[in-house]
Parts: structure tokens; C-alpha cells; sequence
């Protein structure tokens, strides 16, 4: 009437493996992680004290977990205590949550990206992925941590205006309070910033530079003193902050603070590409812009002009030549250098296009990266070549696939632990399991595939 039913013990444990079907992911999981050589642990695991558990089989049971939406360490370890396929990866043995996330936090730190590697050539050997092309893009996960650290598009702008205005009223009052004889001098530079013109830091570098020059004349001008300490200590780096977030946000609504380099297109990324042979379909900040009239009928900008090689000069639509002056130089955070050349016209009195160019009271000048044109020039010719359409495409599918699977499939939407050092290997986790998994369904494919 009943199938037989007892609790009573064995007396020999069962093989766990009985229990798990040939086609499991459990086993793809196991099969990975058993080809990697032993000599790439080794680095973790200095030596002294008692014996540690073996890193594969803690490597199974963490990719595993990923794979199962399991993130905790607590629950990884409950999960090892009670699941059939964590029991089996682990070999019945019960390491706790602290030796867990020890594990994968800091022992593996140095170690994952290898194994992440070999995994992937693994993967590139038996032809499941293939190497020529890869494709970028980004996605927001919320850090266990602050949780202002986006930058808007809207609030940059609108500080931005507002900070202008501070800059224009700073001046003003200075015309205000002081007799106009004995500040003569400071009523040219404010015509010099353009009244009703957008202040670039540029531009308002120089005039603070002037009214510093005039503060080693005049060291008791408390209010002159004033005004260069607002300027130099406040508004010069919140514009120059401003400027630097709009050309980061390029046509995006947004980006994260914590990461520095979020435009792709990026000086610093066509040079590190350029340098490992690369070639960059990357497109910069302004791609899409360019194609619009507006941008093309635009006179004021430098890609509309024509730049003379061999006499280091450019030429603005009204046919004016802007000769070079300097050259600076500016270091961004990870230490890369860009140069950069100013060029100045000779004279813009009496030009038609002045109005359209320029609201600048003296003659225009421009700052350019003729390094970032050049990869730009690059990149805008392989984008709009016969393949350039096709990889965009496929720019726009293939990390999106991803980023559904780990955010809306696995629910991973937010880190558990804190720091780059601890953030970072979570990542790799979460990349060699979504790996292994895509690699499981491609085996039931095949298998589908081939006639009973």
C-alpha cells in the first residue's frame, strides 16, 4: 500500500553523486574548476599552521552558490550543510561562513582574475566563445555604502549657472563697494569674462591670475584678498569639477562618481588600446552630436575648423589663423598626462561671425588635444565603415544580456561588502559563474541537437 519509509541510519554513507543527474549543472561547475592547475592557488596559501580546506572545493561551492542566487557567506555554508550538490562539491566536509568569505574575499584577491582566464580559455578552446571582438558597456550596482554617488545631468548644469552668476556678482561687487579710479583696473577684467557669457575655467584661470598679480601690489586690499581666496580656493575647482562631469557625461542622463573614467572614449582608453594593438570601436562623448545640423552649421567649434599640420595652426570658418601660444599639460587621477596646446587668432575685430564664435571680449582662443582628435578621427572612421554598424549592434546586446541575467534573473542589485579590494573579486565571482552557466545551457543545446 506503501512505499517502505525509514530513518534509520545506513551503515555506509551514500555516494551523493547517485543523486545528481548527468546533466546538472553542479557537474560543469565541478569539471571547470578540476582543470585548473593547483600551482595557480599556490600564492594564496603561504604555508604554516594546520591544513586548509582545498581551494578548488572552495571555488566549486562559491560559484556554485552564485549560480543558485546564494551571495552570503552564512547561507553558503548553510547551503553546504544541507544541499545535495554543495555536499557533493564540498565532499561532505562543513566549512563555516567566516572561512568562506575569507576565502573569497581576501585569499582569492590576487588569484581570480587568473582563474577567471584560464576559465575563459578553456571556454575559447572548445570554441563556446570566441576572442576577436569584445564588447563594453556599464551598469549600476549599488555599493554597500553612500548612497549619493551619482552625478545628474540636469544638477551639473544647473550648479554650473549658479556658480556663474556667483563669479559675475563676485566682480560686481567689488565695482560696488570700491571707488571706480582706485579699481580701474579690476573694472576691465570683468568685460574680459564676457557679462552675459559662460565662464570657462579657462578663462576665469587667467583673470584670477591678473587680480593675484594686482594682490602683490596692493597686499592690504582686504576685499581684493577676499575675492582671490573665493575664487582660487572655491569657484575655480567647483568649474573646473562642473566642466570635467559634463564631458564624462557625454550624452548619458548620468554617471557614478566612483568611477573616474566612465566616458569609454577617453584619451586615456584609445592610448591604452592603441598601445595593446587594439582596435577601438569605442565611441567618445560627442559622436552622436556631430551628426546633427546643428552641430555641423555650429562655427564655433573646433572639428568644423581646418588644422595645418606642418604649421601647427587652424583656421576658423571666417579664414582667421590661430597661431600657437603654449602647451600645458594636465594629469587626470590615474596619473595619465594630457597635453594640451592653446591656439590664439590674431585678431577677431570686425569678424561676421564673431557673435556665433565667441562672446568673448579679446580675440578667441582654443585649448585642444590633438592626440584626442587623432583617436577620435580614428574611431568615427571604423564606426561608420561597413562593419562599424554591425559591431554597434551587437555593442548594444551583448552586455545587456549579461547585466538582465546577474540584476533581474539572479537579483544581484547591490554589493555586501565594502572597498574596491573586497567589491571587485565579488564581481569576478559573479562573472566566472554567469560563465559556467551560459556554458552548462550551450552542452543542453548541443545534446538537443544531435539525433536520438
Amino acid at each position: 500500500m506503501y512505499i517502505q519509509y525509514t530513518m534509520d541510519p545506513l551503515c555506509l554513507p551514500m555516494d551523493l553523486e547517485d543523486d545528481i543527474p548527468e546533466n546538472h549543472l553542479v557537474r560543469v561547475v565541478n569539471t571547470a574548476v578540476n582543470r585548473l592547475d593547483d600551482a595557480i592557488f599556490d600564492a594564496a596559501y603561504p604555508g604554516g599552521g594546520r591544513d586548509s580546506y582545498h581551494p578548488k572545493m572552495l571555488t566549486k561551492i562559491i560559484i556554485y552558490a552564485y549560480t543558485q542566487r546564494i551571495y552570503s557567506s552564512r547561507q553558503i555554508a548553510k547551503a553546504v550543510r544541507e544541499n545535495i550538490p554543495f555536499m557533493w562539491l564540498a565532499g561532505r566536509q562543513r566549512p563555516d561562513f567566516r572561512t568562506i568569505n575569507r576565502f573569497r574575499s581576501q585569499r582569492m584577491k590576487d588569484v581570480l582574475q587568473t582563474v577567471f582566464t584560464t576559465v575563459l580559455e578553456f571556454l575559447a578552446d572548445e570554441k563556446y566563445i570566441s576572442l576577436d571582438h569584445y564588447f563594453i558597456d556599464g551598469t549600476k550596482i549599488e555599493a554597500n555604502a553612500n548612497r549619493y554617488t551619482f552625478v545628474w545631468g540636469k544638477a551639473v548644469s544647473k550648479h554650473k549657472v549658479k556658480l556663474q552668476e556667483q563669479v559675475h556678482a563676485l566682480f560686481a561687487n567689488i565695482e560696488a563697494a570700491e571707488d571706480q579710479e582706485e579699481h580701474e583696473c579690476l573694472g576691465r577684467d570683468l568685460p574680459e569674462l564676457g557679462e552675459s557669457s559662460e565662464l570657462s575655467s579657462e578663462k576665469l584661470e587667467q583673470v584670477t591670475q591678473k587680480l593675484e598679480a594686482q594682490l602683490l601690489e596692493k597686499p592690504k586690499d582686504k576685499l581684493l584678498k577676499k575675492v582671490v581666496r573665493k575664487l582660487r580656493k572655491d569657484l575655480l575647482p567647483r568649474l573646473l569639477k562642473y566642466e570635467q562631469y559634463q564631458v564624462l557625461l557625454g550624452d548619458r542622463n548620468s554617471f557614478s562618481k566612483t568611477d573616474p573614467d566612465a566616458g569609454y572614449g577617453s584619451e586615456e582608453n584609445y592610448a591604452y588600446l592603441e598601445k595593446k594593438e587594439i582596435q577601438a570601436v569605442v565611441k567618445y562623448g560627442s559622436y552622436h552630436k556631430e551628426k546633427s545640423k546643428a552641430w555641423k552649421e555650429n562655427v564655433g567649434m573646433i572639428e568644423n575648423w581646418t588644422y595645418t599640420e606642418t604649421e601647427d595652426t587652424w583656421m576658423c570658418p571666417a579664414g582667421q589663423t590661430l597661431h600657437f601660444r603654449k602647451e600645458s599639460k594636465e594629469i587626470v587621477e590615474s596619473g595619465y598626462e594630457i597635453r594640451k596646446r592653446h591656439y590664439r587668432s590674431e585678431s577677431c575685430e570686425g569678424c561676421p561671425l564673431r557673435e556665433v564664435c565667441t562672446k568673448a571680449a579679446g580675440n578667441r582662443e582654443v585649448v585642444v588635444s590633438l592626440e584626442q582628435l587623432r583617436y577620435q578621427k580614428q574611431a568615427r572612421e571604423i564606426l561608420r565603415s561597413e562593419e562599424g554598424p554591425a559591431l554597434t549592434v551587437r555593442r548594444m546586446t551583448e552586455p545587456e544580456s549579461v547585466f538582465g541575467q546577474l540584476k533581474s534573473n539572479w537579483g544581484f542589485r547591490r554589493f555586501l561588502l565594502r572597498g574596491m579590494e573586497k567589491v571587485t573579486p565579488q564581481v569576478g565571482w559573479l562573472s566566472l559563474a554567469h560563465n559556467l552557466l551560459k556554458q552548462a545551457t550551450n552542452d543542453q543545446k548541443r545534446k538537443a541537437a544531435i539525433p536520438q
